[in-house]
């Protein structure tokens, strides 16, 4: 029984796992297509709160959502949500450089 448990939490987090990566890869094709970015900016958002365990994606995530703002002319919330990317994922090397990158420029 205690098998079938652990086997069944592992498969869980599995399918959470794709599911969020599932959801990540609609926002960015809602992104590329400029088809609806509010509808992306809310997919991002899902994916960087519960991207808890994959902290590469929910750190992307975060940089996407501020790049639509910024896209859409929403300076305030696209530094906002760059700023959520230095403090929430610091240990995401890369992405913490657009991040300041991406501020240093809408600030410059």
């Amino acid at each position: 029984m205690r098998r079938l448990t652990i086997f069944l939490l592992i498969a869980a987090f599995a399918l959470a796992e794709q599911s969020l990566r599932q959801m990540f890869e609609r926002a960015r094709l809602l992104e590329e297509k400029n088809q609806n970015l509010e509808e992306a900016i809310e997919l991002y958002s899902q994916v960087a709160r519960e991207a808890k365990e994959q902290r590469a994606l929910g750190a992307r995530a975060q940089l996407q959502i501020g790049l639509l703002h910024e896209r859409l002319g929403r300076k305030t919330e696209a530094l906002r949500a760059w700023h959520i990317v230095l403090a929430d994922y610091s240990d995401q090397d890369d992405v913490v450089r657009q991040a300041r990158s991406r501020i240093q420029i809408a600030t410059g």
